[in-house]
């Protein structure tokens, strides 16, 4: 599996700020709030494991110990994948692209849930990370299953 994140100069490509500009009319976030767009490519028989997508909140004891105290109600310290800009806040919504679909498997599966998604070039499946109180959705973990190239 190949991942990168689209910082930088390319995060201002036009193509890529429509794409943050059509998920934000699902979500009703403005597109300047996203989160670098993330290109993941896997190769047959790739997958990857089960997991969630919002951040781990730090300990309270760890907070009071690195922050002042008028500043704890409205500074969140957060865990985060490498090359994740951990300033900009917590994950509330993630939109999964698919760019192909030349390739049985692949699924994006949510066990929790009982729902699997089929990757269809252009479709987009969007979910919440957390809810409206900013609280994980924990149902929400999710596993992209491998594909065989065909």
């Amino acid at each position: 599996m190949n991942r990168a994140f689209l910082g930088g100069e390319a995060a201002f490509n036009p193509a890529l700020i429509a794409v943050q500009k059509r998920a934000a009319a699902f979500t009703g976030l403005p597109w300047t709030h996203s989160e670098c767009l993330q290109l993941v490519s896997y190769h047959a028989g790739q997958h990857f494991a089960l997991h969630t997508d919002y951040f781990d909140d730090v300990s309270a004891v760890t907070l009071l110990r690195v922050l002042p105290r008028p500043l704890l109600s409205v500074v969140l310290l957060l865990q985060g994948d490498e090359g994740t800009d951990l300033a900009a806040g917590q994950r509330v919504f993630t939109g999964l692209i698919y760019l192909n679909d030349d390739f049985e498997g692949g699924t994006t599966d949510f066990p929790a849930l009982n729902r699997s998604f089929a990757p269809r070039k252009g479709s987009m499946v969007l979910w919440r990370n957390v809810d409206h109180a900013m609280v994980p959705v924990r149902t929400n973990a999710h596993c992209r299953c491998g594909s065989i190239v065909s």
